[in-house]
């Protein structure tokens, strides 16, 4: 994915960034993986909800997510569905 395209903000966590990807519809949240929602499995996508208005869509990864030396990782705590609102 090209920088001009990637709409995921990301923030420093000691040497490590957490990806976050705000919300499309209201601009005020960020989309959460629910643990418990639908999937697409054609896709494999996910469910995610956005933290102030409730929007749903899908991505392949469950954010927030983080970043190490270029690559994305998935976080043990957004799998469990315990993502911290804060950094």
């Amino acid at each position: 994915m090209s920088k001009q395209s990637d709409k995921r903000l990301y923030f420093p966590v000691g040497e490590v960034e957490r990806v976050e990807y705000p919300c499309t519809k209201c601009n005020q949240g960020f989309y959460r993986y629910t643990p418990d929602g639908e999937r697409i499995e054609k896709h494999n996508q996910m469910q995610h909800n956005c933290t102030h208005c409730n929007a749903v869509t899908f991505f392949t990864i469950p954010y927030p997510a983080l970043k190490y030396k270029n690559r994305i990782f998935v976080d043990w705590e957004t799998i469990r569905g315990r993502a911290s609102e804060k950094i």
